[in-house]
């Protein structure tokens, strides 16, 4: 029988009346003594939430800790900096200590208190291996959990937090393989298979059109665009269609109607980068718990197509016939370098608004 313990990514669960995907699972390791289990879980309505479980070795015998957990905005949480002055975290003026009690700046006003600190190994949105630092805090009744995870970069520490709740695993149910079909039909997982499956259908299709007469240069100008709402589709939620038409329709519009003044790179180049920097300020200011749909690769798949669109016009337009090999080069380069300038720009940004 198949336990919470023993899920795996694919598997589905029910808590609280709600049907959960099991997205990912990842298992990370402090030391022999410590272990931490992470499952990724997304319910339909495209919330995304975590389950944590700890497990500690002591002297008296091991701890099992179930945290039930989603991420939430830094700023919600404050700090005793001196007697009655509480202060926001924030993540450009980080502490460099845990402080040992904090709050929560709700109607609540929670008071939680340090309770220990854990280092772990875990990858970052990059995919990269980094350390990972834990401060758990905790309230009176020992149920809510405050999480502030540490992520140690390169250019740079990140922190994040997280409001929680102690659950026990009895409380959550494993769905059946055919409630499990009907779940991830209503979740729409981005799945790399998926994803890859539709990028492999997109190439034969232009590969079956270019056999048929049709120029390469024109199936690849449509190509990408396609590929690029297709990760946008399987990847983002009803808030990354925001960031789509934050990026689409100024761009398109000016493209559009700006026609004879809006025909440089360079301008182009400008209002990529304005939109870069505006579109972590506008998120903030609508949703500042947003974080998955901030993400900086679904950002960059958001602007890619609009500038492919208007490389390609440009370069059927008025670049002169016959079409030469370094004419179709500049037109994939120029959105591709203007795309992962505006990606670093935006990854600043959005560090920069928390």
């Amino acid at each position: 029988m198949i336990t919470i313990e023993n899920v795996k990514k694919g598997d589905c669960v029910r808590y609280q009346n709600t049907d959960w995907w099991v997205s990912s699972k990842d298992v990370y390791k402090e030391s022999e003594d410590y272990q931490e289990i992470q499952f990724t879980l997304r319910a339909s309505g495209h919330k995304t939430f975590y389950l944590i479980r700890s497990e500690e070795r002591k002297v008296s015998g091991s701890e099992v800790v179930w945290v039930f957990t989603q991420r939430i905005s830094l700023s919600k949480l404050k700090y005793e900096v001196s007697p009655q002055d509480w202060r926001a975290f924030q993540e450009n003026k980080f502490v460099s200590s845990p402080p040992q009690t904090i709050l929560m700046d709700d109607p609540t006003g929670t008071r939680l208190t340090f309770c220990s600190e854990t280092s772990v190994r875990a990858k970052d949105d990059e995919g990269l291996t980094v350390t990972k630092i834990t401060w758990d805090y905790y309230d009176a009744s020992g149920l809510r959990n405050i999480a502030i995870e540490i992520w140690k970069e390169n250019d740079g520490d990140y922190p994040e937090a997280y409001d929680g709740t102690v659950v026990q695993p009895s409380e959550f149910e494993i769905l059946s393989e055919e409630v499990r079909k009907t779940v991830v039909h209503k979740i729409k997982p981005f799945e790399a298979q998926a994803f890859w499956g539709s990028v492999g259908a997109v190439i034969l299709f232009s590969a079956i059109l270019c056999l048929a007469g049709l120029p390469f240069d024109c199936a690849l100008a449509a190509a990408v665009p396609v590929i690029s709402v297709i990760f946008i589709f399987q990847r983002s939620s009803y808030f990354g269609w925001f960031i789509f038409l934050l990026t689409a329709l100024p761009l398109g519009g000016v493209l559009v109607l700006g026609h004879g003044f809006f025909t440089s790179f360079g301008r182009v180049t400008f209002l990529a980068i304005i939109i870069s920097v505006a579109a972590p300020k506008a998120i903030a200011a609508i949703k500042p718990d947003a974080v998955e749909e901030g993400n900086p690769v679904l950002f960059a798949a958001c602007l890619l197509p609009v500038l492919w669109i208007f490389s390609f016009f440009m370069y059927f337009k008025f670049a002169p016939g016959p079409h030469r090999a370094g004419q179709l080069f500049a037109a994939c380069a120029l959105p591709l370098v203007i795309t992962a300038l505006a990606f670093f720009i935006h990854r600043v940004s959005r560090y920069a608004t928390k």
